[in-house]
């Protein structure tokens, strides 16, 4: 009797074994697509919208904002390598971005790294838009696995370093043989009456674009729901007078 218990618990224990297996087998082989959106200039600062379908009903849903690499750091040579535009498509405004080499030798506008590591590049961190304290808005699919939201891509120092006109982060000489470029290709300003918030225009040459994508995705994309990218071409600001308050 003793001998049948033992090998009845052996055969449920691997039993569990093997179940455990293919579920993690199953749910590789079963990860969502990986969809490619449309290709947009972008001003930070501009409402988006996010819409949609082929997630599972009620599913849990984030949108995701993401600065590619543009350039890797070589340990070696102690300098930054421009690795190319890294969207499928572009880009289509200004004249260049971070690592650029038409803009010259990288080096002499991107600063090391402070913490440098091997291979290091300068893309961001992926940052998610939308919080758990919004009362549930933009946070699930609906019954029919359709997803909506919309979002301001916000004027953070990770997508375009330039800050103006809270901060100056943009050209600005730190030695005789650097100067650091973060200066926008577009500009958008509200008015009030004669009075327009502006860009400094003696300090143009208001010509750096930045890469972003937004990624849409849903906590069961390891089970098969879908992951969308959005790629933008991040030109510069829209402002408001409200924003400096």
């Amino acid at each position: 009797m003793l001998i049948k218990e033992a090998e009845m618990r052996r055969v449920l224990f691997f039993s569990i074994v093997l179940v455990a297996l293919l579920a993690t087998s199953a749910s590789a082989f079963a990860q969502g697509p990986i969809i490619p959106g449309d290709y947009d200039p972008d001003m930070l600062g501009d409402v988006w919208s996010y819409s949609y379908g082929g997630f599972f009903p009620g599913e849990r849903v984030d949108v995701y904002l993401f600065r590619p690499a543009t350039a890797v750091w070589d340990s070696f040579a102690y300098a930054w390598v421009d690795t190319g535009w890294p969207l499928a498509e572009g880009p289509y405004w200004g004249t260049w971005w971070w690592g650029s080499s038409a803009a010259g030798d990288p080096n002499f506008y991107m600063l090391p790294p402070e913490d440098p590591t091997f291979d290091q590049s300068n893309e961001s961190a992926v940052r998610r838009q939308n919080l758990s304290n919004e009362d549930e808005i933009f946070l699930y699919a609906d019954n029919f696995g359709f997803y909506y939201a919309e979002f301001m891509h916000s004027r953070d120092e990770v997508w375009f370093p330039c800050s103006f006109p809270l901060k100056w982060k943009c050209n600005y000489q730190i030695d005789p043989f650097t100067t650091v470029y973060h200066s926008p290709a577009a500009m958008a300003y509200e008015c009030f009456g004669p009075i327009c918030l502006d860009w400094p225009w003696i300090l143009d040459p208001m010509d750096t674009v930045s890469p972003l994508e937004a990624w849409t995705m849903g906590e069961m994309w390891l089970f098969g729901s879908p992951l969308y990218i959005e790629p933008y071409e991040v030109l510069g600001y829209s402002w408001k007078f409200s924003d400096i308050n």
